[in-house]
């Protein structure tokens, strides 16, 4: 999952850095923000989905996420 995740999360990064400086009066900055808060939510509806977000340690999970990005 944390793969899964980074690799979410970097590709909406990408894509924001790589268009237009604002989308519909936002900025890049707010888009930013967007993607990783879109990202994270919906992380942690799948780990609650699964029974997992309780035991999911953070340490381990960025660990495996980091390569990614």
């Amino acid at each position: 999952m944390a793969h899964e995740w980074a690799t979410v999360l970097d590709e909406g990064v990408v894509d924001v850095l790589r268009g237009p400086e604002a989308v519909g009066g936002q900025a890049r900055s707010v888009l930013l923000r967007q993607v990783v808060a879109i990202a994270t939510v919906d992380l942690n509806e799948r780990l609650r989905e699964l029974g997992l977000r309780g035991t999911c340690d953070l340490g381990d999970f960025m660990a495996t996420a980091e390569p990614v990005f």
